[in-house]
């Protein structure tokens, strides 16, 4: 199944009003966000599921720490990359299974995702 643009402009519409009214409820706590959302869940006015992949549109927080993560990647594997240059070892298979090893965790991120969505 595929999507036309159209489709994708109405998901994405209605993933960014879905995000502001979250990010709305957990900012009218006043606590931490973490425990705002755990206190919302426990009150019935939020679902795990609502939450599954707009972690950055409801937390500036989530947002930052994603992209800290994603440049944290990068540098590892050009760091390995540099070092194998350096070694006269160029290793395309070497070189990718640094990459996943380096990225075990969003594999993990997203196979709870998809678990808490089952």
């Amino acid at each position: 199944m595929s999507y036309t643009s159209a489709d994708r402009s109405v998901f994405q519409g209605d993933a960014a009003r879905e995000g502001w009214h979250i990010k709305h409820l957990i900012s009218s706590q006043s606590m931490q966000t973490g425990r705002a959302i755990q206190h919302l869940i426990t009150l019935g006015l939020l679902s795990r599921e609502e939450l599954l992949g707009i972690e950055s549109l409801i937390s500036n927080d989530a947002a930052a720490q994603l992209l800290k993560e994603r440049r944290a990647h990068t540098a590892l594997v050009l760091r390995a990359q540099k070092e194998m240059q350096e070694k006269n070892e160029e290793n395309a298979d070497k070189l990718a299974q640094f990459a996943i090893c380096s990225s075990s965790k969003s594999i993990q991120k997203a196979r709870l995702r998809a678990a808490l969505a089952v």
